[in-house]
């Protein structure tokens, strides 16, 4: 192990590991609830279990870091970076993770209830199947319309969209924790230029409604919504979101 750090399988409460190098450390299943790591250097660490409830981890690097199933609830995490990390089913429940940085980092099944995600960068994020809210979508209160073009049938789109964020699916009915997405026929594609470039998407064929409930943060609405654009526009097809905060998913070009 030479001088690398190692606490696999340890006990250690509130301890204060400022300063101490933790670059490749071995963190498998530590349990660090209340631990200071302000500012500590943590990247490519083997911590999946890691516990760190409660813990204080702002500014830290944990990039490309295996935190697989890692107890992040209730921590203070602002501006740390998580980037290209792999935290599937990851407990971020409560956490401040303002101006936390997620970029490419993997996601599926982790929890944000109740955690605060204000200034978060989510850009690249595998957040399919990830856990938003413990509370359902309401399905009158449309968050954001995507309108498609080139991605096949209704069917196929429904199918795709399930597969990649890991939704439950009940034909043109798509449902996670904390978003509900519709998949349907535009009623209003047919008698106008798709090709118009200011109002040609009103008329693409496919409309994807997208539900969220209401504690559901910006950056994780428009993180998933920024994913499935990507998807289809590398895919060849065409979307175009019509939302509040288009501003903040990828440009048309």
């Amino acid at each position: 192990m030479g001088d690398r750090a190692y606490f696999a399988f340890e006990r250690h409460p509130g301890i204060d590991l400022r300063g101490v190098d933790l670059v490749e450390a071995t963190l498998q299943e530590a349990e660090l609830p209340g631990a200071n790591l302000d500012g500590v250097a943590a990247y490519d660490a083997l911590a999946n279990g890691l516990v760190l409830t409660g813990a204080s981890l702002s500014g830290a690097n944990f990039a490309k870091a295996a935190l697989v199933e890692a107890d992040f609830r209730d921590a203070t995490a602002v501006g740390t970076r998580f980037n290209r990390a792999t935290m599937l089913d990851a407990r971020l429940d409560g956490a401040n993770l303002r101006g936390a940085t997620f970029s490419g980092t993997h996601l599926r099944g982790a929890s944000f209830i109740g955690a605060d995600v204000t200034g978060a960068d989510f850009d690249g994020a595998h957040l399919g199947g990830a856990i938003l809210s413990a509370a359902a979508p309401d399905l009158e209160d449309l968050d954001c319309a995507l309108f498609v073009d080139g991605a096949g049938d209704r069917d196929t789109l429904a199918n795709h969209l399930a597969d990649q964020l890991h939704l439950t699916a009940d034909r043109r009915w798509l449902e996670g924790r904390g978003v509900t997405l519709v998949v349907d026929d535009n009623d209003d594609a047919y008698g106008g230029d798709r090709d118009d470039p200011v109002r040609g998407f009103l008329f693409y064929p496919l409309c994807v409604e997208w539900y969220f409930a209401p504690d559901v943060a910006l950056p994780l609405r428009a993180a998933l919504i920024a994913s499935i654009l990507r998807t289809i526009r590398v895919a060849g097809g065409r979307a175009v979101p019509a939302c509040d905060y288009e501003d903040a998913l990828p440009p048309l070009s």
